[in-house]
Order: C-alpha cells, then structure tokens, then sequence
C-alpha cells in the first residue's frame, strides 16, 4: 500500500516553485533525451527537423499506445512506457503529478492535458480510467500522439533548433 502525502496549504510562489520543478523534471525527463536531436538536425534546416520530429514523434508515440493497450506491449516498448512513467522522487513533485493526472476524467481535459504528458500517457490514463473503450482509444491515440509530435516539432525543430540555427547565421 503506498503512502499518502499530506500537501499542505501554501504560498503562491511556493505552488509557482513546484509547478515550474514540474514543468523542468518532464521536460528533462521526455525534451532533453530526444530534443537535441532535431536541435541537431535544424541546423542544416529547422523545417526538415520539425517536419521529422512531427513524424518521428507521431509514429512511434501512437505505436507504443498501441503496443500499451496491450496486455504484455513487449519489450521496446515496455521499456518506453516505463521510461514515460518515472516515479517522481520528490514527494510533493509526485503528489502535484498524480492530482494532475486525476483530473484526467475526460477527452475535453485529456487534449490539453496531452500538450504536458504527451499522447501516449494521456490517452493510457483515459483508458485505465475506462473513460474510452480500447477502439475509442486507438482513434484518441492518433490524435493525441499528433497534437503532441506538433508541439514536439515547433518547439525542437523550430523553435530551439531555429533559434540556434538563425543565432549561427
């Protein structure tokens, strides 16, 4: 049985302070593992590496849905679905995370909820919510994966890749 954390009351700045540790530990933990790839890439042209990050991102993202609705999704795949769910090692980090995802109840929250945890988690936690059945959730999946690959692809390929290539020029 796992242990409840109390999270107290607290000051504005200090909710702001989490929220952004948050915000940093998943992008560390999904952006920086992947992301310099097509910062890379954009160096020989931003729109090739957002274009490829769009595709790349996409596919493999409703693939490993895919493969996580599945009762064993075998073993790439089992290994990108624990990666994406990493147990959070601060308390009140794991705690903000966990109220986040319990807010998940719908597919009008799950779509903006996707552009932070991406499409994979987000359509696996509508899923074991029974929210969407498992047909339901492969359309959703397809969605979802391409809403977040866009984002993934503006802000990699043009966004930080195009800031670093145009900074070059």
């Amino acid at each position: 049985m796992g242990r409840q954390i109390e999270v107290r009351e607290q000051s504005p700045l200090r909710t702001l302070y989490y929220w952004g540790a948050l915000f940093i530990v998943l992008l560390i933990a999904d952006d920086a593992t992947f992301g310099w790839i097509f910062w890379a890439l954009a160096q020989i042209n931003p729109f090739i590496s957002a274009a490829a990050a769009l595709v790349i991102y996409w596919s493999i993202g409703y693939w490993i849905t895919i493969r996580g609705l599945k009762p064993d999704p075998g073993k790439v795949a089992g290994w990108f679905l624990r990666r994406l769910q990493l147990e959070r090692k601060n308390p009140e980090l794991r705690a903000r995370e966990e109220r986040l995802k319990s807010k998940i109840t719908s597919l009008a929250v799950g779509i903006p909820m996707s552009l932070l945890f991406g499409g994979v988690l987000t359509t696996l936690w509508l899923r074991h919510r029974n929210v969407i059945d498992d047909h339901q959730a492969r359309r959703v999946a397809f969605w979802l994966c391409g809403l977040y690959a866009l984002e993934f692809g503006l802000i990699h390929g043009l966004g930080i890749g195009g800031s670093i290539f145009f900074a070059r020029q």
